[in-house]
């Protein structure tokens, strides 16, 4: 039931994303996958600070997917050099802090 649970929120994570980059991406800053990635931080620190047993599929599964690096690694490809590590460190600042506040409202 375990495995079944993490394809289902796999897939459904990877669709969210795809959706996400699709809808508001723009050429010169992926909007879509950072909302993603930071929502995603958010959410696995959460589930991290709460002991709970699913995370396993709901972290994994479905944020693993939602905020897949393949999609992230890529867009840093496409904005060139100033742009791609302004984009690095927003996403790293933003992502540390969601997961750092996602892990301190579960205590």
């Amino acid at each position: 039931m375990t495995a079944l649970g993490f394809v289902v929120l796999a897939v459904a994570g990877a669709l969210v994303r795809a959706e996400a980059a699709q809808r508001f991406n723009a050429p010169t800053w992926p909007w879509g996958t950072l909302g993603v990635n930071v929502a995603g931080s958010f959410a696995l620190g959460l589930l991290a600070g709460s002991g709970n047993p699913v995370m396993t599929a709901v972290g994994v599964g479905a944020l693993g997917s939602l905020t897949t690096l393949s999609a992230f690694a890529v867009e840093l490809t496409t904005l060139g050099r100033r742009r791609a590590a302004a984009y690095l460190a927003v996403s790293l600042a933003l992502g540390l802090a969601a997961a750092a506040g996602g892990l301190a409202v579960s205590d």
